[in-house]
């Protein structure tokens, strides 16, 4: 999608940027409650917004904790960013299973 925005149409390329991340939130939460989880049970907006809160929020941890191994235990940064994933994709499965996409709240 940046590609795309900022190739194929001129877009600058924060905005670029910004289009790819929010075409991918969007597509991870429609995964999310419609194939994963199938929690179509509750409002659909409020679910995006606190889907949307809580993926911010996993970002900004996610970046902090790549920043704290690499430059706190000199951790080469490639390694890093795979260990972070790798405890975050289990993490936020377990999170969004049991508080986003729950099915009684």
């Amino acid at each position: 999608v940046a590609a795309i925005l900022s190739d194929g149409f001129g877009v600058p390329v924060e905005l670029a940027y910004l289009g790819g991340y929010s075409t991918a939130l969007l597509a991870n939460f429609i995964i999310c409650r419609h194939l994963i989880f199938k929690a179509t049970e509750r409002l659909k907006f409020g679910q995006f917004v606190f889907f949307l809160v809580s993926s911010l929020c996993f970002r900004g941890v996610e970046y902090s904790a790549s920043l704290f191994l690499h430059n706190v235990f000199a951790t080469h940064y490639l390694w890093a960013l795979l260990y972070v994933a790798i405890f975050a994709f289990l993490f936020k499965f377990i999170y969004y299973r049991n508080t986003v996409f729950r099915a009684n709240i």
